[in-house]
C-alpha cells in the first residue's frame, strides 16, 4: 500500500464533535475544509479507498462507528454531511438579524462582522 505524500502542516485534527452539538454545523464545515485541503495536498491523487482510510484515521473512535459501514468514501462523506449540516431556519435567522444590537464594549467592526454572519443565514442574504 503506497500512500501519496501529503502536507503534514495542514493535517486536520480528528473529527470528535458530536453531530448534535450546538456548534456542530460550523465546526464541521471548518473540519471539512481542512480535511479536503489535506487530501488535496497529496502529491498524487489518492484513490477512493485511500481517501476512506484517511477519513477513518481523522475520525475519533466515537465518530468511526457512524461511517464504518459506508462502502465508499463518497457515501461516508455524504453521511457525515447529512448528519452535521442542519437546515437554516430563515425566519428565525431574519429575526436574529433584525433584533441584533451592538453589545456593550463591542467594537463597530465586530458588530458589523456579526451582522454579516447573521445576514448570510437570513432571507436578506440571498
Amino acid at each position: 500500500r503506497d500512500f501519496t505524500a501529503m502536507d503534514l502542516c495542514i493535517k486536520p485534527d480528528r473529527l470528535q464533535l458530536h453531530p448534535q452539538a450546538d456548534n456542530a454545523t460550523s465546526a464541521f464545515a471548518h473540519w471539512l475544509a481542512c480535511f479536503e485541503a489535506y487530501i488535496g495536498s497529496a502529491t498524487d491523487q489518492p484513490s477512493e479507498a485511500q481517501k476512506l482510510q484517511i477519513l477513518y484515521t481523522r475520525s475519533s473512535s466515537d465518530i468511526f462507528p457512524l461511517i464504518r459501514d459506508a462502502p465508499t468514501y463518497a457515501e461516508a462523506m455524504a453521511f457525515l454531511k447529512e448528519n452535521y449540516t442542519r437546515p437554516i431556519n430563515k425566519l428565525y435567522a431574519s429575526h436574529l438579524l433584525s433584533t441584533r444590537q451592538q453589545l456593550p464594549g463591542e467594537s463597530w467592526e465586530d458588530f458589523w462582522r456579526a451582522l454579516h454572519a447573521l445576514m448570510r443565514n437570513s432571507s436578506f442574504g440571498r
